[in-house]
């Protein structure tokens, strides 16, 4: 299945403020401590994935065999 640009693009950037909206409400202080449980990055972590997924989405080209 093959979406269209403009949703793709729609897509990847609507998960960019996502992402950034839970970067900005993760507590960096003991992030960089190293004190942190994965449960608390969990939401942060997927949101990048399906951003990764999404880009990777956009610029795959399938190889169509003559």
């Amino acid at each position: 299945m093959s979406l269209n640009r403009n949703l793709h693009i729609g897509l990847i950037l609507v998960v960019i403020v996502a992402s950034i909206d839970y970067g900005i409400g993760l507590d960096w202080e003991s992030i960089f401590e190293g004190s942190i449980i994965l449960k608390d990055l969990q939401g942060f972590l997927t949101s990048v994935f399906v951003l990764l997924v999404l880009i990777l989405g956009y610029f795959y080209k399938p190889l169509i065999p003559n």
